[in-house]
């Protein structure tokens, strides 16, 4: 069967193109917040577009090719929810850390986003591919 006669995710679409749509809005951020940074970069900043372009357009745009369909994959909102929540909290300590960076100052707190984000991301991924052929209702 190819990929064009069979029937695509949704879902999986819908959050590809929103994750798209938060990259562009992380690196307008990055460029506005550098006019007022007086010339001061941070890579951090710069580069948190990044979390969202590929662990979560990317991700979700490889599901909506060649992932099941939404009946198959949608298996559990938490773990969803999960995944979602680990691009944020990587996403938001990006962009923490640049703000902190480009103010001359920093935070013992950051790395908690990270180990956060890391884990999250890593519960959500575990967690699908250990329910990947299980189809329930729950979660929907």
């Amino acid at each position: 069967m190819s990929i064009s006669s069979r029937p695509r995710s949704r879902r999986a679409k819908r959050t590809m193109i929103a994750y798209l749509v938060i990259s562009v809005l992380s690196i307008l951020i990055d460029r506005i917040y550098a006019q007022f940074g007086h010339g001061v970069y941070s890579a951090p900043m710069s580069l948190a577009f990044l979390y969202s372009l590929l662990g979560g357009a990317l991700v979700f745009m490889l599901l909506w090719l060649f992932g099941p369909e939404d009946e198959d994959i949608w298996h559990s909102r938490l773990l969803f929810n999960l995944y979602n929540s680990g691009i944020a909290a990587l996403m938001t300590g990006s962009l923490l850390k640049g703000v902190l960076d480009i103010a001359g100052t920093s935070s013992p707190y950051i790395i908690v986003y990270r180990l956060v984000g890391w884990l999250l991301l890593g519960i959500g991924i575990l967690g699908f591919l250990g329910t990947a052929g299980k189809h329930t209702q729950y979660g929907r």
